[in-house]
């Protein structure tokens, strides 16, 4: 959700209770999704995804981590762990 506001300039001004007409009224007719979590979850990972392979020079950086991974005693050993179970 954050992804999506980032390309907006937003401006957040505080009303007191009284003022919130609309907000109080939209807070009475709540319907609950079970798929919106879901939905965004889902947008959320595929932008990070599109983001991350779209990264200049990632694979050369991904090269880097690997090396350093694989030379570093404690990566190692959690690396085992984790897909060891």
């Amino acid at each position: 959700m954050l992804l999506r506001l980032m390309k907006y300039s937003l401006y957040v001004n505080y009303q007191p209770d009284p003022m919130m007409y609309i907000a109080d009224t939209l807070s009475r007719a709540y319907v609950e999704s079970e798929h919106e979590s879901d939905d965004i979850e889902v947008d959320t990972n595929m932008r990070i995804h599109s983001l991350v392979t779209n990264l200049p020079m990632f694979n050369q950086r991904k090269q880097k981590v690997q090396c350093a991974t694989a030379e570093d005693e404690t990566m190692v050993k959690l690396s085992q762990t984790i897909a060891g179970g």
